[in-house]
C-alpha cells in the first residue's frame, strides 16, 4: 500500500470504518425490523468478493484483514436474509425455492467474481469487481426501497455511511490502480443512484410518520 501517502491512508481508513459502520447498522436495523437490509444479489456478490479477496487472493495488508472482517459481518446479514427473507419471497414465488434460489445466486456470484477477476487480470485488489459490486448494491437498494415502499431495514445513516464510504475510496483506487474508463462510469452512476436513494428514503420515512434523523 502507499504508506508514504497520508491522503491515501486516510482515504482507505475512512472507507474501512464507514463500511464497517454500514454493515453494523444494517445488522442492527435488520434485527429491530425483523427483516434483511441488503438485497439478495449484492449480498451474495459482497460476501463472495470479500471472502475471495480476504482468503483466496488476499489483498495487500491490512486490506485483506478488512475484507475478511467485512465478510464475517456479511455472514450475519446472510443469516438475516435466510431468517426473514421468506416473508417477502413467498408472496411472489413458491416457498420451497427460497433456499435453492439463494444457493444458486451465491454460487453464480462467487463464480462470476472469480471469472471476471481472471479475465480482467484484476487479482491485485479486485477493482473492477469491487466497484461493480458497489454499483449493483446502489441499484438494488433503490429497487428494494421502491418495491417495499417502506423504510424497513433501512436508515438515512446507513445510506450516508455507504455513500461516503465508497466515495472516499475513489482516491485510494485511483492512487493504487490503473486508469479504467469503466470505473469512471461506475463512479458517476453509483453517486447518482445513491443520492437518489437518499432523497427517496428520506421521503418514505417522513411519509410513515417517522423522523429520518432519529431512526438509526
Amino acid at each position: 500500500m502507499h504508506t508514504e501517502d497520508p491522503v491515501f491512508l486516510a482515504s482507505f481508513g475512512a472507507c474501512a470504518v464507514l463500511w464497517l459502520a454500514t454493515y453494523l447498522m444494517i445488522i442492527r436495523r435488520g434485527f429491530l425490523d425483523r427483516t434483511y437490509g441488503m438485497p439478495l444479489v449484492p449480498l451474495c456478490v459482497n460476501i463472495s468478493w470479500e471472502m475471495i479477496f480476504g482468503l483466496v487472493w488476499p489483498d495487500v495488508f491490512p486490506a485483506n484483514l478488512v475484507n475478511f472482517l467485512w465478510g464475517a459481518l456479511d455472514v450475519v446479514m446472510v443469516a438475516q436474509y435466510l431468517r426473514y427473507g421468506r416473508q417477502e419471497w413467498q408472496a411472489h414465488y413458491p416457498r420451497k425455492l427460497f433456499v435453492p434460489a439463494f444457493v444458486f445466486v451465491l454460487v453464480v456470484s462467487a463464480a462470476s467474481v472469480v471469472g471476471l477477476t481472471i479475465d480482467a487480470n484484476d487479482r491485485a485488489g479486485g477493482s473492477i469487481t469491487g466497484f461493480g459490486a458497489q454499483l449493483l448494491l446502489s441499484a438494488a437498494s433503490l429497487q428494494m426501497l421502491l418495491r417495499r415502499n417502506n423504510p424497513k431495514g433501512q436508515s438515512m445513516y446507513i445510506g450516508i455511511a455507504r455513500f461516503f464510504g465508497t466515495l472516499l475510496l475513489i482516491y485510494a483506487q485511483e492512487k493504487l490502480g490503473r486508469p479504467l474508463y469503466f470505473l469512471y462510469v461506475v463512479y458517476v452512476a453509483f453517486a447518482v443512484l445513491d443520492l437518489t436513494y437518499l432523497v427517496l428514503l428520506y421521503r418514505v420515512i417522513r411519509r410513515h410518520g417517522l423522523s429520518p434523523w432519529r431512526r438509526v
